[in-house]
């Protein structure tokens, strides 16, 4: 967390050997740190200057950063929020007082500027300019406290303790509606005092669904379900699912009931409340636009061949109903109204193309872009522009003239990413502010940039280095507000993560790791890059064994998934931490501590299939990587993938026996039934579309090519695989059915071949911290099958009681 001022920077460090946290205060300007090891609750309550608040030993304090043993001490609090940027604290006391205190950024006196007896319960808005408390020495009034002048307002009477998940705050942040349980809703305007009671249709009904949408003019859309008295009894004992329904998921066989749809739409200025006709096949969304709504069938043009359904979305005008414009079909809700609410911007039908349609003279204007979900066009936060991605460039729409401006000279690049957006709150969408510097990320041939633009000059501030930097998501967190400091880290698979300061335009380190360098500087790599029948440019990275001897043979694990750039779980170039608490069972430091050649390699999909076409990567890539270093052992080579990587192992175990060992995790195994034809609880949807057009790229359905869909099936080759192969899954496992690995391991057995299966209790696709001591088990199972096929340690009993079909065994996990 970076301080509002830019001064101080939070660092949570882990510590994996001995899962302890440490918590770092740092001086941005000075790069002097600081640790309190006994405050907690702190996180988000870093304030001006020097100061931050959290608890320490039961008590509140207030710390000086730049004098930790400097402090003030705030007893008898029970829970307390900050307001950084205007350095004010709220508490809420065990007696029920609610303060609010006004911090000194200059030293630690505080002043408290309001007191309330007995609040049992208050609300801070996001923007932090209003607080709402419930006041019960006056009757449950609602009161408000404007945290610009700290005057206190009494609005209304609330017979009902005040709840957070009933109110909904407008979209300027000063007014809220709220939910009453009777079902009646106030609206409270806290800026001019003003209190609306609104009658709803369904009083003291139950409400399910519960969503509020608001127009920036305080109109607002309120839409729920009711369960009607009429119920469908044969719901407890059987599941219907109709060959025409664009609506599939498996029951709960609870009693369902007949639902009454239900929308309604407030004029703020008429004070009317609207009811609008709202079923399955007819849903709203406002745009923040007064006058004007999208309708739409959420369903209409669902046929599961996507990860998400099509949806036409219409633009209505709300005092007569009448359709305006038809906004195309779009997966996803990509609409985007301009600050000013007198533009609109949303795809075109044409890939590539996006529409500008003006409201007041009813216009559609049309610009190529980049079909980019990484940088879609995005608004001006003064309305009068538009930045947008073509041919890997930055461009900019002025909308005023007409006129576009390339703004960058970019060549090969895969993705730009903007880092300092603005946020507005219930706008869900990002906006840029001109004023200010623009700082964005180029992603291009695994090599990481950040650049700006002030002024539409773009300026490289952060030049690739070939270490790895933080990721986007991240950096949008690190990034001051005025935009000219940005925090970062960067890394290499010798090189621990360090922190970094970008400001006045340079770089320099905050803040470094202690890991000692002997651990580490022995690491190097090799990059292999060569050319594939198809003619593409691929690449390899070899890291080597600890205590490498260029005299001796090393046994190599090469490690299989898809595209080594753009996949941060195999980055070759992040630093590794040799632990066996991992995802899946790998772990490539801990692999070269333990004398293996680890070997990352790019497989993609094609025409051919993702098995076949993965066979084909693997073997040219293993025959250029022992040309290119000739102490790796060619007979003792193993293969690791999970998920898809898993799927790939398990394909090309069946089809080559280039490999002494392989570990297939959590893969599909079975294309037909397995993945094609099953039902995704983790999709929500039938799975035949990952198939087709996701991962899989078949392309054709299975009755268009059902030699395609049979010749990728690891399953239906079973009976021709020769290497041991180690299987693992997850029981809770829904993104790739957890039968996927039952059924290859009976397939397995019934061929008698060497096999091993490990299924997972309370383990989804890949664990975590939380599964530590599965995934523990899953490491040491994971290097022993390994050294028992790669190094000949034969002595591993687990491994040798289960694969000699000479004998028999029987688990010591079963309960007979």
């Amino acid at each position: 967390m970076l301080s509002s001022s830019d001064k101080w920077l939070i660092v949570d460090k882990y510590n994996k050997v001995n899962n302890k946290n440490s918590t770092y205060f740092i001086n941005t300007k000075t790069t002097n740190t600081q640790t309190i090891p006994t405050l907690e609750q702190f996180h988000n309550s870093l304030l001006n200057n020097n100061l931050i608040i959290g608890k320490e030993r039961g008590d509140l304090v207030i710390i000086d950063l730049e004098n930790p043993n400097s402090k003030t001490k705030i007893d008898n609090v029970k829970t307390f929020k900050t307001l950084n940027d205007k350095n004010i604290l709220i508490v809420h006391t065990n007696n029920n007082q609610l303060k609010t205190i006004l911090v000194d950024d200059k030293n630690l006196n505080h002043k408290v500027i309001n007191c309330v007896q007995n609040v049992t319960n208050y609300l801070i808005n996001k923007e932090g300019t209003f607080l709402i408390y419930q006041d019960k020495e006056t009757n449950s009034f609602i009161n408000s406290i404007d945290l610009s002048n700290f005057m206190i307002k009494e609005h209304t009477i609330l017979q009902e303790n005040l709840n957070s998940s009933k109110l909904f705050w407008t979209i300027n942040q000063k007014g809220f509606i709220y939910i009453e349980k009777n079902n009646n809703i106030l609206f409270v305007d806290l800026k001019n005092n003003l209190v609306k009671k609104i009658s709803t249709p369904d009083i003291n009904s139950k409400l399910e669904r519960l969503q509020v949408q608001f127009n920036t003019n305080n109109d607002f859309y309120l839409s729920y379900n009711i369960k009607s008295d009429r119920t469908y009894p044969e719901t407890e004992y059987v599941d219907i699912w109709n060959a025409n329904s664009h609506l599939i998921a498996p029951s709960n066989f609870k009693t369902k009931h007949k639902i009454i749809y239900r929308a309604l739409f407030y004029n703020n200025t008429s004070n009317k409340l609207e009811v609008l006709e709202r079923n399955r096949d007819k849903e709203y969304h406002l745009l923040n636009i007064p006058g004007y709504m999208l309708e739409f069938n959420p369903l209409a043009l669902e046929d599961f061949l996507d990860a998400k359904p099509l949806i036409e979305y219409k633009l209505i005008r709300l005092n007569d109903k009448e359709e305006i414009l038809n906004l195309n079909k779009s997966y996803s809700l990509n609409v985007y109204s301009s600050l000013d609410n007198k533009y609109l911007l949303y795809p075109s039908n044409k890939t590539n193309q996006w529409c500008i349609y003006a409201f007041d003279t009813q216009e559609v204007t049309t610009i190529d872009t980049d079909n980019s979900l990484s940088f879609k066009p995005t608004w001006t936060i003064d309305s009068k522009e538009m930045y947008y991605k073509k041919d890997n460039n930055i461009y900019l729409y002025n909308l005023m003239t007409k006129k576009t401006k390339r703004l960058t000279d970019f060549s090969n690049t895969n993705t730009i990413n903007l880092i300092n957006t603005v946020d507005y709150f219930q706008y869900k969408q990002d906006f840029i502010n001109p004023n200010k510097p623009i700082l964005f990320t180029v992603n291009s041939n695994s090599k990481k940039s950040i650049f700006s633009i002030k002024n539409n000059t773009v300026k490289e501030i952060i030049k690739d280095n070939n270490n790895q930097i933080t990721s986007d998501y991240k950096l949008k967190k690190l990034t001051s507000s005025n935009g000219k400091t940005l925090i970062y880290t960067e890394q290499n698979h010798n090189l621990p993560e360090r922190i970094m300061i970008h400001s006045n335009g340079k770089s320099k380190i905050l803040f470094e790791n202690n890991i000692p360098l002997e651990l580490y500087q022995w690491r190097k790599q090799k990059h292999i890059t060569y050319t594939d029948v198809d003619n593409k440019v691929l690449k390899g990275v070899l890291s080597y064994p600890k205590n490498y001897d260029k005299n001796k043979k090393y046994p190599m694990v090469a490690y299989i998934y898809g595209k080594i750039d753009g996949n941060p779980a195999i980055d070759p170039k992040a630093f590794k931490i040799p632990s066996y608490v991992n995802g899946a069972g790998f772990n490539s430091a801990l692999l070269n501590e333990k004398g293996y050649f680890v070997y990352f390699t790019d497989t993609y999909g094609s025409d051919k299939g993702p098995g076949i076409n993965a066979l084909i990567n693997i073997e040219q890539s293993i025959s250029e990587v022992l040309k290119a270093e000739p102490s790796i052992d060619s007979k003792n080579l193993g293969l690791i993938g999970h998920s898809f990587g898993g799927y790939k192992a398990s394909y090309i175990a069946t089809q080559s026996d280039l490999f002494a060992a392989i570990v297939s995790g959590a893969g599909i195994h079975d294309v037909i039934s397995g993945h094609t034809y099953i039902y995704s609880n983790y999709r929500k949807r039938p799975n035949y579309y990952m198939a087709e057009k996701s991962q899989f790229q078949l392309q054709k359905t299975f009755e268009q090519d059902p030699e395609k869909y049979l010749s990728q099936s690891p399953l239906l080759h079973a009976q021709t695989m020769n290497t041991p192969m180690l299987l693992w899954t997850g029981l809770n496992d829904e993104n790739v059915n957890w039968t996927n690995t039952q059924k290859m391991f009976l397939a397995l057995k019934r061929f008698k071949k060497p096999t091993i299966a490990l299924f997972y209790n309370n383990v989804d696709h890949a664990m975590g911290e939380r599964e530590s001591k599965q995934a523990k088990d899953l490491t040491q199972r994971t290097l022993d099958w390994f050294d028992y096929f790669l190094k000949g340690k034969k002595d591993i009993k687990w491994i040798q009681e289960g694969i000699d079909y000479n004998k028999y065994s029987w688990s010591k996990l079963d309960d007979i």
